[in-house]
């Protein structure tokens, strides 16, 4: 913008020729466009562009103050047009403290250097009491205005800011919720509200585990102590369950559901997979928490999907959930009870027993 008024004052003063126009050309050449140009420059380097706020300060003020020195000390201007002439001062002014967003300390001290130069300029020319005093009025009344008029923005500009921060803390604490009972893209995609949330997949490796003796344990603990001691072995679960890079579902009382084979999880062997998660959770319960787990496992086609509006979850359906679940139920203690068809996908990888009908 600034360049822009610039090139304009050239060409007029080359059309003109007026009275000492060659002076104030070389003037505004040597002085004014090195001060007009300099902040863009330098806002092309990596310092101008963390600076570039102090650049515009500096190169701005520098402009106030040389317009002071050219209408008082270069024999361009005649006298009688100084009065005149310095009253450029205030678009000047108004365009740098409108068109820079310098924050608004800087732009006090912009607004200062402004005001020092033009009271400087205009007390040095010929002109009378009541007319300097009637300029500086203006002069302090705009420059007030201005820099009020900056303040506002700014305060409004960080009140955004703080409303923005805020509702971004508030989206990843959501976020965060939803990821501690979703899958993460399940629930990217319940914030972005695609709804309904329906899948289906063809090769889903279902796991149930069931803990053994849950409710004669139930009836001999007190309420903290059997809380704890699920909240316990769960969060070992947990934590195999990430290690494995499975994906759990829920619990059901004392009974764990995960599954394998979902697109965010790794493209190995998951029928594999499963069965080492499954191994390593009957393990860790036998010898860190004294207990035993019935575990069913099967593989096939299901359908999952987001369901009700209050405490809901991503939960699988179908025939092979049911299968699993039925596998679990009549699995003999500390043992994986497979189904033929994941034993099959095992291949040579895994030894497996056949119990019969």
């Amino acid at each position: 913008m600034m360049g822009s008024v610039l090139i304009l004052s050239i060409v007029r003063d080359l059309a003109l020729r007026w009275e000492g126009w060659e002076a104030l050309m070389v003037f505004r050449l040597v002085v004014i466009t090195p001060l007009v140009f300099s902040p863009w420059l330098l806002s092309q380097s990596s310092f101008g562009a963390r600076r570039r706020a102090d650049i515009v300060l500096v190169s701005l003020s520098a402009i106030f103050f040389s317009m002071a020195v050219m209408l008082i000390w270069l024999p361009v201007i005649p006298g009688a047009s100084k009065t005149i002439i310095s009253v450029l001062f205030l678009p000047v002014f108004a365009a740098a403290i409108t068109l820079f967003s310098i924050g608004f300390r800087r732009t006090l001290v912009l607004g200062s250097a402004g005001l020092a130069a033009f009271l400087i300029a205009y007390t040095q020319v010929d002109a009378s009491l009541l007319r300097v005093s009637i300029m500086s009025w203006c002069v302090f009344a705009l420059g007030g205005i201005l820099v009020g008029g900056s303040r506002r923005r700014e305060r409004q500009a960080r009140m955004l800011w703080l409303a923005t921060q805020q509702l971004e803390a508030e989206k990843a604490s959501s976020l965060k919720l939803l990821q501690n009972v979703f899958p993460a893209p399940i629930a990217d995609r319940l914030l972005s509200d695609q709804t309904p949330i329906a899948d289906r997949y063809d090769s889903l490796v279902v796991l149930f585990a069931d803990v053994v003796g849950f409710t004669p344990m139930a009836r001999v603990l007190s309420a903290e102590e059997l809380v704890r001691r699920l909240d316990s072995l769960f969060t070992d679960f947990d934590m195999l369950v990430r290690q494995h890079q499975f994906t759990k579902v829920k619990t059901i009382g004392d009974a764990y559901m995960a599954v394998g084979g979902l697109p965010w999880e790794p493209n190995d062997d998951r029928p594999l997979a499963g069965a080492r998660l499954a191994w390593d959770l009957i393990k860790c319960v036998r010898e860190s928490h004294g207990l035993q787990l019935r575990i069913g496992m099967h593989v096939g086609p299901a359908v999952a999907g987001v369901i009700g509006r209050e405490r809901f979850l991503y939960d699988f359906w179908g025939e092979t959930v049911n299968i699993a679940s039925r596998l679990e139920s009549t699995a003999e203690p500390g043992r994986i009870q497979l189904s033929d068809t994941l034993s099959e996908r095992l291949g040579p990888n895994a030894v497996v027993v056949e119990r019969g009908i």
